[in-house]
């Protein structure tokens, strides 16, 4: 199946999906946060940046003031056999020059990061973030000038010497998601879990409460929160990890759903997948990224007319019956 016979179904799909409504799933309220610590050294001196606010280390550091070349590309606009698509940029962050001291063939930007412990940070640093759920988590990043090297110098322990401490979003409503939950093909039986208790919207009480899941929550629908600097995070603070798998590699493809509760995408004579949206202010949209893209923080990464800015979503498991 091709790209655009995948979409060609995910476009169906949702245009019958705007029936199921999420509580208070608006993004009107939605707030700034995260900081990080910031150390450059370029070679010779150290300059020290505390406090930078950012949702990344990117953001972090182009908060600093310094002169930055680096790849502020979020999202590539690529093309295939089958047409024009839109990617997330692998290389998201990753620097090359400040205060105009380049790479070279001899000397790179070297990328290291503090979390009970230093050690060597991916480059491309817009993917590392202050919060503790994240997939690469630090608020204290150094920059480092030197030989392309996969061990902390001693000089960056020596010279750091008080750390910001990680966010964490559990319990904190400005991180909250929703997520409406429901497996709608016919003949898939899910696999919870054991002792899998969620925090879930009661309908009838209008209120929300707890209760362990069910078979039965599924296919009638359920509404779950969690709590996450991440949607994809959020989900599995909302129904456990253990019901979940997915990508959880920091980069372009961290959040990528490759199954829920034991159900994941079936080609065949039919397409039986979980679809998946984002709903703003009652508007379903199908998503073009992966859950660990979107955020409730409005500082969220954003880039060619994309807002990564949610808090409500949908995952329905469907069928597709070829036309």
């Amino acid at each position: 199946m091709n790209v655009k016979q995948i979409m060609a179904i995910a476009l169906a799909l949702c245009a019958v999906m705007g029936s199921f409504a999420l509580i208070g799933a608006d993004d009107s309220d939605a707030v700034s946060a995260g900081q990080t610590n910031v150390y450059i050294y370029d070679g010779s001196q150290w300059s020290d940046h505390t406090g930078m606010a950012g949702y990344n280390a990117l953001q972090a550091l182009q908060a600093t003031g310094k002169t930055i070349v680096a790849d502020t590309d979020y999202i590539l606009e690529k093309e295939n056999e089958w047409g024009p698509y839109t990617e997330m940029n692998s290389n998201y962050g990753n620097v090359t020059s400040i205060d105009g001291v380049a790479e070279n063939e001899s000397n790179v930007w070297n990328v290291f990061v503090y979390n009970n412990g230093w050690s060597v940070g991916i480059d491309a640093i817009g993917f590392i973030t202050p919060f503790s759920d994240g997939a690469a988590p630090s608020a204290n990043v150094v920059l480092y000038y030197g030989a392309d090297t996969e061990t902390v110098p001693s000089t960056v322990a020596s010279h750091v010497t008080g750390y910001a401490d990680l966010i964490d979003p559990v319990g904190n409503e400005d991180y909250a998601f929703e997520f409406y939950l429901k497996i709608d093909a016919a003949g898939y039986t899910p696999v919870i879990a054991p002792g899998s208790e969620v925090t879930y919207y009661d309908e009838l009480m209008l209120m929300w409460s707890a209760k362990e899941l069910s078979a039965s929550d599924l296919a009638n629908g359920i509404t779950v929160k969690g709590y996450g600097s991440n949607a994809y995070a959020a989900l599995k603070n909302a129904i456990g990890e253990d019901n979940i798998s997915a990508t959880e590699s920091p980069g372009a493809y961290y959040g990528w759903l490759n199954s829920m509760f034991g159900l994941g995408t079936v080609s065949g004579a039919n397409y039986v997948y979980w679809v998946q949206n984002g709903v703003d202010d009652g508007i379903v949209n199908y998503l073009s990224f992966n859950f660990g893209a979107y955020s409730t923080l409005d500082n969220v990464t954003s880039d060619d007319g994309y807002d990564f800015t949610c808090s409500g979503f949908q995952l329905i498991y469907q069928e597709y019956i070829y036309s």
